[in-house]
C-alpha cells in the first residue's frame, strides 16, 4: 500500500478568480460564518486531544493581527471562507488561545501525524502562505509592495 501524503487532503476551493477582488475579500472576511486561523510565529492553534484539531476562530481575531498585515484567503469550504492571519507580533499569545478555547500553539511538524489529513492540509497551506507573505513584502522585479 502506498503511504498517503499527510498534507494532500486540503479540501479548500482556492477561489482563484474571487481572491483578486478586494471588495469580495472584505465582504467574505466580515461574514459571521468566516473561519480564521491565527498563526503565532508560524505555530498553529490546536485542540490537543487525539486526534489533534485546528482551533479556528472568527473575524474578531483580526484585533490580534500584526499591524499592517491583511488576512490571507485560504479558500472556501461549503461556501464558507477560510482565512489565516499572522499574530507573530504578540509577545504572549495567551489571549488568542483563551479566545479560541484552544490548548496551545504548536509546530506543524510535531502534530501533523496526529491530525486528520484535512486539517494537516489546511495547516500546511496556512503556514506556507503566512510565511511567504512575511518574507516577500516587495516584488523582486519592480520593487512595488506585494499584496
Amino acid at each position: 500500500m502506498t503511504p498517503l501524503n499527510t498534507f494532500a487532503g486540503n479540501p479548500l476551493d482556492r477561489a482563484a478568480v474571487e481572491r483578486r477582488d478586494s471588495a469580495w475579500l472584505e465582504d467574505r472576511f466580515s461574514e459571521a460564518s468566516t473561519r480564521v486561523l491565527p498563526l503565532w510565529r508560524l505555530n498553529l492553534p490546536i485542540h490537543a486531544a487525539d486526534p489533534v484539531r485546528l482551533a479556528w476562530g472568527g473575524p474578531d481575531l483580526s484585533e490580534f493581527a500584526n499591524p499592517g498585515t491583511r488576512p490571507v484567503l485560504l479558500g472556501l469550504l461549503d461556501g464558507v471562507a477560510h482565512f489565516a492571519i499572522n499574530v507573530a507580533a504578540l509577545e504572549d499569545p495567551a489571549p488568542v488561545i483563551e479566545r479560541l478555547g484552544a490548548s496551545e500553539f504548536s509546530d506543524l511538524r510535531q502534530i501533523a501525524q496526529r491530525m486528520s489529513v484535512t486539517d494537516a492540509g489546511m495547516a500546511a497551506q496556512s503556514k506556507a502562505q503566512i510565511d511567504w507573505h512575511a518574507r516577500h513584502g516587495f516584488c523582486p522585479n519592480c520593487g512595488e509592495r506585494t499584496s
